[in-house]
């Protein structure tokens, strides 16, 4: 039975909700959404996650190239290629696992190079479908929690790191869970992360992840 002081609803302490916007052209796509992650993750952990959250996008994307030959889901060619080199395919996207899919999708993504390439406001699609960023919740004409530039303004880059752990993360705006989103706070002293799409996907592609269809009532085959 679930506590009223329960506010991980029954999940084990290890976890923790996230919240997270989705962005286009800066501006909202939607609500915010709700996942759950382990704290002791790593980033890049985390990263994986969440495109495991959304893959289904990119895969109905392509699945409408197959059946329809192009898609109007994009505005550019689907420059996305596996480790041979060819194009992505729907089949072969249903036939890898979610490390093969990131590495098709995020190709040059590194622990070298994620400040550079998640700082970006325009970047080449064949890089990356999205960019997952942090949102910056210090508050006005303060620093950022976790860039600690002063010049951050709605968000920075969210490590894609194994060095750092989501814990890692929540003890910069020292919390250990992320529970002000019911609190007096809303969300100021959470770890808030924003999934921002490239330009060129158009905003209705992703409509479904947002639909709500009416329930089929299920009987009783026993009558």
């Amino acid at each position: 039975m679930i506590k009223k002081d329960d506010s991980n609803q029954g999940i084990e302490e290890d976890w923790t909700k996230v919240f997270y916007h989705i962005y286009k052209d800066g501006g909202l796509l939607n609500l915010p959404r709700l996942c759950y992650a382990r704290k002791s993750w790593t980033l890049k952990q985390i990263h994986l996650h969440f495109f495991d959250l959304v893959r289904d996008v990119l895969g109905r994307w392509l699945k409408e190239i197959k059946d329809e030959g192009s898609s109007l889901k994009c505005k550019s060619q689907n420059p996305f290629k596996n480790k041979k080199g060819e194009t992505l395919t729907y089949d072969m996207y249903q036939s890898m696992d979610i490390q093969e899919l990131y590495d098709c999708f995020f190709p040059s993504l590194s622990e070298d190079n994620w400040q550079e390439k998640l700082s970006r406001s325009r970047w080449d699609l064949a890089e990356m479908p999205y960019q997952l960023r942090i949102e910056n919740t210090s508050g006005y004409a303060q620093d950022c929690h976790f860039c600690n530039q002063h010049s951050c303004r709605q968000h920075c880059p969210l490590p894609h790191t194994d060095s750092m752990t989501l814990l890692d993360m929540l003890h910069k705006v020292g919390v250990e869970d992320n529970v002000s989103f019911y609190q007096s706070r809303a969300g100021k002293s959470d770890v808030i992360l924003n999934l921002v799409w490239h330009k060129d996907f158009d905003k209705s592609f992703q409509r479904h992840l947002s639909a709500v269809q009416d329930g089929k009532r299920l009987v009783d085959q026993d009558g």
